[in-house]
């Protein structure tokens, strides 16, 4: 099997080049420069510029290679605006101005807060701080809500009740709405009244689409499901009361 001496085709952006690798500390550091262009626009003044001025390095972390830490060292042009008299850096596609890993290993750290137990076991075993590690694990839920907004009603849901807390001698429950289709929770909801429950739910779009329900006999849930689940309503009531 040839050895393959160019790995420009695993970094993040066309634009780098791969030079080399070495070791520094136990760490993986690969060597890599731009592909400058003739001319770069200034992104203070927007006018285009042809004068290089020097060159600069940086330096960024990037998603572990066969359990090694792996950095990736980029020397980046830099060029001189004759209108604004000052210089700058050239811009890499898919990289923010002082970001200092890649978004491979953003992505990584954000799939192992999904298989760890506790956040600050993945900053002891990859080396991460804790505010990285909490702002890309928030990121990531972030996301997830906003997958979960556009999320519609499955086929056939489950809705149950759960205790959630005591105030002043007074029992709170929860109302549970599972995806029966998919085995996982779909919503939970604070209370169990019909009132509160319709305001709750208003915003989640497909309600038509429920065909199966499966519940208790409760007064509060069978009030829900008639005034919510409106689609094949003697049908599902048919349904549930046989399941029941």
């Amino acid at each position: 099997m040839p050895i393959v001496k160019d790995l420009s085709f695993y970094l993040p952006s066309k634009k780098l080049k791969f030079l080399g690798s070495r070791q520094d500390s136990g760490r993986t550091i690969w060597l890599t420069e731009t592909i400058p262009t003739r001319q770069e626009v200034c992104p203070r003044c927007g006018v285009e510029s042809r004068t290089f001025y020097g060159r600069a390095r940086t330096r960024l972390r990037d998603e572990p290679l066969r359990s090694e830490t792996l950095y990736i060292e980029i020397i980046k042009q830099r060029y001189y605006c004759k209108s604004c008299r000052k210089p700058f850096t050239e811009k890499i596609e898919g990289f923010n101005k002082n970001q200092r890993s890649t978004g491979r290993f953003m992505k990584f750290i954000a799939e192992m807060c999904e298989q760890f137990s506790c956040i600050k076991d993945i900053q002891t075993r990859y080396q991460c701080s804790s505010s990285f590690t909490y702002k890309v694990f928030y990121k990531h839920q972030e996301t997830k809500v906003k997958e979960k907004i556009n999320y519609p009603w499955p086929a056939a849901i489950g809705i149950d009740e759960h205790f959630f807390t005591r105030r002043k001698g007074y029992c709170e429950y929860a109302t549970v709405f599972t995806d029966m289709c998919h085995k996982r929770l779909f919503e939970m909801v604070r209370g169990k009244d019909v009132k509160g429950l319709l305001k709750q739910l208003a915003h989640l779009p497909g309600r038509e689409n429920v065909r199966w329900v499966a519940m208790d006999m409760s007064s509060s849930y069978l009030n829900l499901y008639e005034s919510f689940f409106q689609t094949h309503r003697s049908w599902q009531i048919s349904s549930m009361c046989c399941a029941c």
